[in-house]
């Protein structure tokens, strides 16, 4: 059994038969198909990512791979969505710079950064008015470690109130959440398996999904390897693998179909009344579709979902330009008619006053000027 990224499957899968290799990077993909589905489903095409470069941050660089597949599968579908990209830094600068930016293009804003770091953004995004509705900010969520807990509003500072109005502004992208309550006593038995194994001492017993995935995956295995596949080559082990659906590894949020992870993604919608996020779409990596939850229905702000156009920024300023190209053509056509017609009025006027006949609409002036009238006979 061997771990490599997602793209070498295929090719040795041929050259090695018998061997098993899990990708390293699926909850890249599969939420990055989620991440597509969710846009389709809410016609949404233009999306800003707001890349947090986290210098100095020892996992700094997980928010960026979580976010790496979603920028990758977009780069793809250029002609179906325009996407954005700024890169910042939080450890050396605000969010204002690229907030102005993120809005300038589109209201939809993806983050990659961490859970700490998206605290900050959102008392910024707060800051600019941009949290009333009119924005939404995508968090995407690999898995919950004690180094990057789960996104909350309350950690007694500063920006408390600000993150709790703006999280009615986010969705949460990430795996179903674990049942850490009947998750605790393997937890702990993982942490003293590693004492056990490695020596020092058992630490306090910390939530860790990533830990709990590795369990799935030797259960899986184990249970294969006690079944039909006892006593067989390896060959025939490793087919059965791949033909085997798995639903009943401990982790809900996975299944193992064909010998590939099935992660099952859902998305969170912050709830006031239960002070807590909220599964409002799922996703299903098999049929690529996201469906509506059936316990929880999408909230927003202004009644309903936020459209993805800018607001304000250059696509407002290229409108305004517009609306005066467009309002100075329109007076300048006006200001010719107008001149036009009275060009016109005053050649009908002379031509008129040219035929004696007229002589009626002569100005009083005019017939007292001896030009006019060389003779009785002209005038008659």
């Amino acid at each position: 059994m061997f771990s490599m990224p997602e793209n070498q499957l295929e090719a040795n899968r041929a050259r090695y038969p018998s061997t098993l290799l899990f990708p390293t990077c699926s909850f890249g993909s599969y939420v990055a198909r989620s991440l597509i589905a969710l846009m389709r489903k809410l016609s949404w095409s233009r999306l800003a990512v707001i890349n947090d470069q986290l210098s100095g941050v020892p996992i700094g660089s997980r928010s960026f791979l979580n976010c790496l597949g979603a920028l990758t599968e977009l780069s793809r579908k250029r002609s179906e969505f325009h996407v954005l990209e700024i890169s910042t830094d939080s450890i050396t600068e605000s969010f204002l710079r690229a907030l102005g930016l993120a809005r300038d293009h589109s209201q939809i804003i993806l983050s990659c950064t961490l859970g700490s770091s998206q605290r900050q953004m959102l008392a910024t995004a707060h800051s600019l008015n941009m949290t009333h509705g009119d924005y939404v900010f995508i968090h995407l969520y690999a898995m919950e470690t004690a180094e990057d807990p789960p996104l909350k509003w309350q950690l007694n500072d500063s920006i408390d109130q600000p993150v709790k109005e703006a999280l009615q502004s986010v969705l949460i992208l990430r795996t179903p959440p674990v049942n850490w309550a009947g998750h605790a006593a393997l937890g702990e038995r993982i942490q003293q398996r590693k004492v056990e194994t490695f020596g020092g001492s058992a630490p306090v017993y910390q939530q860790n999904e990533l830990a709990l995935q590795a369990m799935d995956i030797v259960a899986v295995v184990t249970k294969l390897l006690n079944g039909s596949c006892s006593g067989k080559e390896g060959r025939f082990c490793v087919e059965k693998f791949r033909s085997t659906v798995f639903d009943d590894v401990p982790l809900h949020s996975m299944q193992i179909r064909n010998g590939r992870f099935a992660l099952q993604a859902v998305v969170q919608q912050y709830e006031a009344d239960t002070d807590a996020f909220q599964v409002i779409f799922q996703y299903d990596s098999a049929t690529n579709e996201i469906s509506e939850s059936p316990r929880h229905t999408a909230t927003w702000i202004g009644g309903s979902v936020p459209r993805d156009r800018p607001l304000s920024g250059r696509a407002d300023t290229f409108n305004r330009q517009m609306m005066t190209t467009i309002l100075a053509g329109i007076f300048s056509l006006l200001a010719l008619f107008v001149g036009l017609t009275a060009t016109l009025l005053c050649v009908t006027r002379r031509r008129q006053l040219n035929d004696w006949s007229n002589w009626w609409m002569l100005d009083e002036i005019e017939l007292d000027t001896p030009i006019r009238f060389s003779s009785i006979r002209d005038f008659l």
